[in-house]
């Protein structure tokens, strides 16, 4: 199907998807960095409560971006895909990496509490890694899917484009 055919379908619903998925994405991440004020990435007690407070940010932009995913292949956007698809797996590695700071700032974070709130620090901890644990799976998982659907979605494109050269031929 041409870009101008699946254009006239969508009658604009691809555009508005993408700018929903924007917001989705964008707002959530500005709620969170207001979140983190001041900015103190020294203080590991800072640090812990921040990657805390990512967790509960999570699924937000992992419901924009599963938006977007699904906006590119309704409309057979294939390099969309394979970008979103590039850009979920980069998030998945960045929540990796923080997760493993966050194990290690917990540590340093639970030597400094008291022996009475270290329940409640470790209860937080287990809520935290959890969390971060399904967004690294999903978001992972939405970027090869994306990147898998993109790369049939790019086998389309060039067998339309090639299927234009043989008209008139017989």
């Amino acid at each position: 199907m041409s870009d101008e055919t699946t254009g006239r379908r969508l009658g604009g619903l691809t555009s508005v998807g993408y700018f929903v998925a924007f917001l989705l994405i964008s707002l959530s991440l500005f709620d969170f960095a207001g979140t983190l004020w001041p900015f103190l990435p020294s203080d590991a007690s800072w640090r812990y409560g921040s990657v805390g407070i990512l967790s509960g940010f999570l699924l937000t932009p992992m419901i924009g971006s599963l938006l977007a995913v699904y906006v590119a292949a309704f409309a057979g956007h294939g390099r969309a895909l394979r970008l979103l698809g590039i850009v979920d797996l980069a998030v998945a590695g960045l929540l990796l990496v923080g997760l493993a700071s966050f194990a290690l700032d917990s540590l340093q974070v639970r030597s400094d509490t008291s022996p009475e709130a270290r329940g409640v620090l470790e209860m937080g901890a287990i809520k935290v890694v959890v969390k971060h644990l399904a967004g690294i799976v999903a978001f992972a998982w939405l970027g090869m899917t994306a990147l898998k659907v993109g790369k049939r979605t790019r086998g389309i494109e060039r067998a339309e484009a090639g299927a234009g050269l043989l008209v008139g031929r017989k």
